[in-house]
Protein backbone atom coordinates (compact mmCIF):
# COMPACT_ATOMS: atom_id res chain seq x y z
CA UNK A 1 0.00 0.00 0.00
CA UNK A 2 1.36 3.26 -0.81
CA UNK A 3 0.38 6.45 1.14
CA UNK A 4 -0.21 9.82 -1.04
CA UNK A 5 1.91 12.69 -0.05
CA UNK A 6 0.76 15.78 1.69
CA UNK A 7 -0.07 18.67 -0.72
CA UNK A 8 2.35 21.89 -0.39
CA UNK A 9 1.74 23.72 2.59
CA UNK A 10 1.56 27.27 2.06
CA UNK A 11 -0.01 28.48 5.53
CA UNK A 12 -3.68 29.85 4.28
CA UNK A 13 -6.83 28.12 4.85
CA UNK A 14 -8.61 27.19 1.71
CA UNK A 15 -11.50 28.14 2.99
CA UNK A 16 -11.55 30.38 5.76
CA UNK A 17 -9.05 32.55 4.60
CA UNK A 18 -9.68 36.30 5.37
CA UNK A 19 -12.77 35.25 7.79
CA UNK A 20 -13.83 37.71 10.13
CA UNK A 21 -13.91 35.40 13.03
CA UNK A 22 -17.24 36.96 15.34
CA UNK A 23 -18.79 37.35 12.11
CA UNK A 24 -18.83 33.96 10.16
CA UNK A 25 -19.80 33.23 13.86
CA UNK A 26 -22.26 35.13 14.61
CA UNK A 27 -20.85 36.44 17.75
CA UNK A 28 -21.36 39.97 18.24
CA UNK A 29 -19.06 42.80 19.65
CA UNK A 30 -19.37 46.72 20.17
CA UNK A 31 -18.63 48.88 17.19
CA UNK A 32 -15.07 49.51 17.99
CA UNK A 33 -13.90 46.42 19.35
CA UNK A 34 -11.07 44.81 17.61
CA UNK A 35 -12.50 41.92 15.90
CA UNK A 36 -10.64 38.80 15.32
CA UNK A 37 -9.42 37.60 11.86
CA UNK A 38 -8.68 34.10 10.94
CA UNK A 39 -5.41 34.69 10.19
CA UNK A 40 -4.46 36.13 13.90
CA UNK A 41 -2.97 33.55 15.84
CA UNK A 42 -5.04 34.42 18.80
CA UNK A 43 -8.72 35.14 18.56
CA UNK A 44 -9.75 37.41 21.33
CA UNK A 45 -13.59 37.20 22.29
CA UNK A 46 -13.06 39.41 25.76
CA UNK A 47 -15.66 41.99 24.17
CA UNK A 48 -18.07 39.49 22.68
CA UNK A 49 -21.76 40.64 23.77
CA UNK A 50 -23.85 38.42 25.63
CA UNK A 51 -20.88 35.77 27.41
CA UNK A 52 -21.47 35.13 30.73
CA UNK A 53 -19.72 37.48 33.48
CA UNK A 54 -17.97 34.23 35.15
CA UNK A 55 -16.42 34.02 32.05
CA UNK A 56 -12.52 34.35 32.78
CA UNK A 57 -10.68 36.50 30.28
CA UNK A 58 -8.46 33.79 29.62
CA UNK A 59 -11.48 31.36 28.52
CA UNK A 60 -11.94 34.24 25.87
CA UNK A 61 -8.73 34.29 24.57
CA UNK A 62 -8.17 31.25 22.43
CA UNK A 63 -4.06 31.30 22.06
CA UNK A 64 -2.92 29.24 18.99
CA UNK A 65 0.31 30.04 18.82
CA UNK A 66 0.71 27.06 21.76
CA UNK A 67 0.61 24.36 18.84
CA UNK A 68 4.37 24.48 17.29
CA UNK A 69 3.89 23.57 13.69
CA UNK A 70 1.96 26.13 12.15
CA UNK A 71 0.69 23.22 9.48
CA UNK A 72 -1.10 22.00 12.37
CA UNK A 73 -2.15 25.55 14.05
CA UNK A 74 -3.88 26.33 10.55
CA UNK A 75 -6.14 22.96 10.82
CA UNK A 76 -6.56 23.98 14.95
CA UNK A 77 -7.82 27.07 13.93
CA UNK A 78 -10.16 25.78 11.09
CA UNK A 79 -11.48 22.92 13.18
CA UNK A 80 -12.46 25.89 15.48
CA UNK A 81 -13.97 28.00 13.34
CA UNK A 82 -16.17 25.23 12.24
CA UNK A 83 -17.34 24.31 15.73
CA UNK A 84 -18.11 27.74 15.57
CA UNK A 85 -19.85 28.19 12.43
CA UNK A 86 -21.40 24.48 11.23
CA UNK A 87 -23.56 26.51 9.25
CA UNK A 88 -20.81 28.39 6.98
CA UNK A 89 -21.11 27.31 3.50
CA UNK A 90 -17.69 25.25 3.56
CA UNK A 91 -18.78 23.10 7.09
CA UNK A 92 -22.25 22.42 6.59
CA UNK A 93 -21.99 20.41 3.61
CA UNK A 94 -19.97 17.86 5.10
CA UNK A 95 -21.88 14.31 6.37
CA UNK A 96 -20.23 14.90 9.86
CA UNK A 97 -20.28 18.46 10.56
CA UNK A 98 -21.76 19.50 14.03
CA UNK A 99 -24.98 20.88 12.90
CA UNK A 100 -25.45 23.17 16.14
CA UNK A 101 -22.75 25.91 17.02
CA UNK A 102 -20.58 24.98 19.83
CA UNK A 103 -20.43 27.80 22.91
CA UNK A 104 -17.05 29.55 23.32
CA UNK A 105 -16.17 27.56 26.19
CA UNK A 106 -16.68 24.19 24.51
CA UNK A 107 -14.41 25.53 21.74
CA UNK A 108 -11.88 26.52 24.37
CA UNK A 109 -11.73 23.26 25.63
CA UNK A 110 -11.58 22.03 22.47
CA UNK A 111 -8.96 23.85 21.39
CA UNK A 112 -6.60 22.88 24.99
CA UNK A 113 -7.04 19.30 23.79
CA UNK A 114 -5.94 20.27 20.43
CA UNK A 115 -2.97 21.83 21.44
CA UNK A 116 -1.89 19.06 22.94
CA UNK A 117 -2.41 16.39 20.17
CA UNK A 118 -1.20 18.21 17.99
CA UNK A 119 1.99 19.21 19.54
CA UNK A 120 2.19 15.06 19.87
CA UNK A 121 1.98 15.10 16.26
CA UNK A 122 4.40 17.44 16.03
CA UNK A 123 6.75 15.54 17.79
CA UNK A 124 6.77 12.35 16.20
CA UNK A 125 7.17 14.46 12.62
CA UNK A 126 3.60 14.00 11.12
CA UNK A 127 2.83 15.48 8.31
CA UNK A 128 -0.72 14.34 7.72
CA UNK A 129 -3.45 12.75 9.28
CA UNK A 130 -3.23 10.38 6.87
CA UNK A 131 -0.24 9.00 9.06
CA UNK A 132 -2.53 8.21 11.61
CA UNK A 133 -3.21 5.34 10.24
CA UNK A 134 -0.54 3.68 8.84
CA UNK A 135 1.78 1.54 10.54
CA UNK A 136 5.26 1.01 9.83
CA UNK A 137 5.91 -2.80 8.54
CA UNK A 138 7.14 -5.21 10.56
CA UNK A 139 10.85 -6.07 9.25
Amino acid sequence: MTTALAPAFDGRSAVFAGADVCGEAGLTLPGNAARPAFEDDIWDFTHVIGLPTQLSPSVRRFDFTLITESRWRLVAKELVLAMLAPRHQSVAPLPRAFRNPLHVTSCRARLDELVRFFNWLGERATISLGQMGVSPKAG
